[in-house]
This record gives structure tokens, C-alpha cells and sequence, in this order.
């Protein structure tokens, strides 16, 4: 029973994970492509409409590597040191921090008051 728990833990740790993430960010990006053919003139940019701050909640870089290399199968957008290096020590693919600077999810921004906000 220990042997299973752990193969268990291990499928879990090294496929659900990853294919929940995969799954979840390409429905977004189904999302956010539908919405930007009703609303804008193109879906230029797609790629980076979704960024991914999954290490947040990651219990170790492993994880968060492993869960941002699965956001990735989807977008390009990335700033999650974990998974630049993953990206490129195992795949040797060309991971680049996000292209238009610093993302900042709304954590990280709660803590300015609308008085700092422009300079946060």
C-alpha cells in the first residue's frame, strides 16, 4: 500500500498537475481569443494575454517549473526565474522574462494606495 501511495503521489505531483495547468491556460486562451475578435482589431499579442503566477502557490521550484513550463505550452509570457531556467536547461528552448517589462498580479499592487499607484 506505501508503494502505491507514493506512484500515486508521484503520477499526481508529475502529470495531473501539469496537464490541469495545460488545460486551464489553453480554455483562457480560448477565452481571450473569443473576446478579442468581438472587441478588437486583431489578436495581436495572444500569446501574452495570460500571465502566469502559479510559483506563488508552488511548494517548491520544482513545481513552480514544472506548472509554469505546462502554462507555456500556451503562452509565451513568463517571469518566473523556475521556469526560465527549466525551460532552458531541459528543453533548451528559448524562454524569455515577459517582453513588455515587469507583471504584477494584484498582490503585489494591493499594497499601494491610489496615491502611490503611478509610481508603484
Amino acid at each position: 500500500m506505501i508503494a502505491l501511495g507514493r506512484l500515486e503521489q508521484k503520477y499526481s505531483k508529475a502529470v495531473c498537475s501539469l496537464t490541469t495547468v495545460a488545460t486551464l491556460s489553453r480554455e483562457g486562451k480560448k477565452l481571450i481569443q473569443q473576446y478579442l475578435q468581438e472587441t478588437a482589431d486583431s489578436l495581436e499579442g495572444l500569446p501574452f494575454k495570460l500571465h502566469d503566477f502559479g510559483a506563488h502557490a508552488a511548494s517548491t521550484e520544482e513545481t513552480a517549473a514544472i506548472g509554469g513550463l505546462a502554462h507555456l505550452v500556451n503562452f509565451q509570457g513568463t517571469d518566473i526565474i523556475a521556469t526560465i531556467v527549466a525551460g532552458r536547461r531541459y528543453y533548451y528552448a528559448p524562454i524569455l522574462p515577459h517582453p513588455y517589462g515587469r507583471v504584477f498580479n494584484s498582490r503585489s499592487r494591493a499594497k499601494y494606495d491610489d496615491e502611490l499607484e503611478p509610481g508603484a
